[in-house]
């Protein structure tokens, strides 16, 4: 029993974090950024996200390269 309580609290806890940046022709910047706890909160936040991208895309907006440091 005291291994499936663990189970279940690793699988409903933790955090999830997208972020995006997207830059139009124009030169202006939007920033995608969700977040969410558990599971269920990170599956909405990476619909979320998505949406967020495809609507961006639909605007002109494409995603701006990451610079390594």
């Amino acid at each position: 029993m005291r291994i499936a309580v663990i189970a279940i609290a690793a699988l409903l806890s933790g955090c999830t974090t997208y972020d995006t940046a997207l830059k139009n022709a124009d030169g202006a910047v939007t920033r995608c950024h969700q977040s969410g706890w558990g599971l269920i909160g990170g599956a909405i936040a990476s619909s979320q996200h998505n949406e967020c991208i495809r609507d961006a895309h639909a605007a002109g907006y494409s995603e701006m390269p990451v610079a390594s440091h």
